[in-house]
């Protein structure tokens, strides 16, 4: 027997995650579920009460938690009314101070057990259960337990006097009673002593604590004055800012099971959708790694080829349409498709070109599209589609078939954005999924001209309540001439679509 927290009842390790935004996840065990909320406090709230219904209130007592926030990590109890608070330290098991907890299959404690100390006001206040709810909402779950199963509501506390509780569901069972001899009285003439259960000998195969840590101590700041602090030997967490840029890193970091197609449109013409396709493919290459195609999917003649670096070749899509049944085939590889896409050598992704020929009259259809994204989505984890000015062409019909999620970008110059809001207003009443894309879409406002606008606020503000996310980005003239660099942008203006990465990455 140990102090509370020390010897809890075996569970598989629960490891919660808050970002600043108000998203985060809880992972119980193998099980992953995902948080949402409208700021940081809401989020935590809801991994609290996540933890209550999915963890505490199953087995009946007190679960170990190890928590991240914004703030640091810290270890916690969550218990089945709702209540958190700090995990006491494992060396205070012996002190005098602290009753022994009951064993699991043990009986009721001969005396009360002494209550959990406070938190430390060092702790997160949230931690502590100040603002937490006592009931659990119901939460999409992605998985399910290896070794617990749900219980419809918390275990009822054990009455001040009279029979032993039953057994908790994960002990073992009570060892069958000894025929008593013949000579032996009855009963209720011999006074017996209260009976236990025999404490489990095989426990779920959670029992044993991992020696692994569940998830690294926060590290400390890298950037700016306190970055400079811990280089010359003085620790300092990171600044709001530097958690907020490394939440983004991890979002745009990730790699999703199948293929993800975004879908970049506006039926307006310079709206920003070659920029926008060109830096998104830069921020996912360049910090998921490869895997990522940007496309130029303009029925005629798409700018692309002029915003982004040139292979060794001048292949575009329609190159490629004569080779996709070969590049399917089973012994076909991945390098054959370097000879119709551009790699971009700093940005670790590919480009794949429309057509540029000015005498030619092939516009490539709806099927064409069909067959394209059929080899793309078996070379690339992720593909970033461009599109034209004709929201009728087949082929951007095609487009908003196959996309994950749609990001509309503008500027602030006024009609960019009608054009984009009225196409979310059309795709929402088109079918399901469209307007599926419709409410879940990611508009990226820029700015196109230098100074103070009063119409940026203006048009995001417009945006907010057609959209999932509204991102802007500051006017930079490296967006505007010749080939897109993405070191080539000011530091304010990579951070902007960095972001708008991020928020992109929720939506897949």
């Amino acid at each position: 027997m140990s102090h509370l927290g020390d010897d809890l009842p075996p569970f598989p390790p629960v490891l919660a995650r808050v970002f600043s935004d108000g998203t985060g996840e809880v992972t119980i065990g193998n099980t992953r579920h995902r948080i949402s909320a409208d700021d940081v406090n809401g989020a935590r709230a809801e991994a609290a009460a996540l933890i209550t219904q999915k963890a505490a209130q199953v087995v009946g007592g007190p679960v170990r938690v190890e928590a991240i926030d914004p703030t640091g990590s810290s270890i916690v109890l969550v218990h089945p009314d709702g209540t958190v608070t700090a995990a006491p330290p494992r060396e205070d098991a012996g002190s005098p101070e602290s009753a022994p907890d009951q064993e699991i299959g043990e009986g009721p404690a001969s005396a009360p057990v002494t209550p959990d100390p406070p938190a430390d006001e060092d702790e997160p206040s949230w931690w502590r259960g100040d603002d937490l709810p006592t009931s659990a909402p119901a939460v999409a779950e992605t998985g399910s337990f290896d070794s617990a199963t749900p219980a419809s509501s918390p275990p009822a506390a054990p009455a001040a006097a009279g029979p032993a509780p039953d057994p908790p569901a994960f002990a073992a069972p009570a060892a069958p009673a000894r025929a008593a001899p013949a000579h032996a009285a009855p009963p209720s003439a011999v006074p017996t002593p209260a009976a236990t259960t025999p404490v489990a000998t095989n426990g779920p195969r959670h029992a044993r604590k991992s020696f692994i840590a569940a998830a690294p101590a926060v590290s400390p700041a890298q950037v700016g004055f306190r970055g400079a602090l811990n280089r010359v030997g003085i620790r300092a967490k990171p600044s709001r800012a530097e958690q907020l840029l490394r939440d983004d890193v991890i979002r745009v970091s990730q790699h999703w099971p199948g293929p993800r197609t975004i879908a970049i449109a506006n039926g307006k013409g310079s709206a920003n959708k070659t920029p926008t396709m060109v830096c998104l493919a830069a921020v996912f290459g360049r910090y998921g790694g490869t895997g990522v195609l940007g496309w130029d999917n303009n029925e005629t003649r798409g700018t692309a080829s002029w915003r982004t670096q040139q292979g060794p070749h001048q292949s575009t899509a329609l190159d490629l349409l004569p080779h996709c049944n070969d590049l399917l085939g089973t012994g076909a590889q991945a390098a054959q498709l370097a000879a119709y896409v551009h790699h971009q050598v700093e940005d670790r992704c590919d480009v794949l070109w429309s057509d540029q020929s000015i005498e030619g009259e092939h516009e490539i259809s709806g099927e064409e599209v069909d067959a394209v994204h059929q080899v793309a989505s078996k070379y690339y984890r992720l593909i970033l589609m461009d599109s034209g000015n004709n929201e009728r062409a087949s082929n951007w019909r095609a487009m908003i078939g196959h996309a994950d999620q749609l990001v509309v970008p503008c500027t602030n110059v006024e009609d960019t954005a009608e054009a984009g809001a009225r196409m979310l207003e059309a795709l929402t009443q088109r079918d399901e999924h469209s307007a599926h894309l419709a409410s879940n879409a990611v508009a990226i406002v820029s700015q196109r001209t230098p100074g103070k606008d009063p119409d940026m606020t203006r048009i995001e503000q417009g945006f907010k309540p057609l959209v999932r996310r509204v991102v802007t980005v500051p006017h930079d003239p490296a967006l505007y001439s010749g080939v897109i660099r993405f070191d080539s942008l000011r530091p304010a203006t990579q951070r902007a679509w960095l972001a708008a990465g991020a928020a992109v990455a929720e939506g897949l």
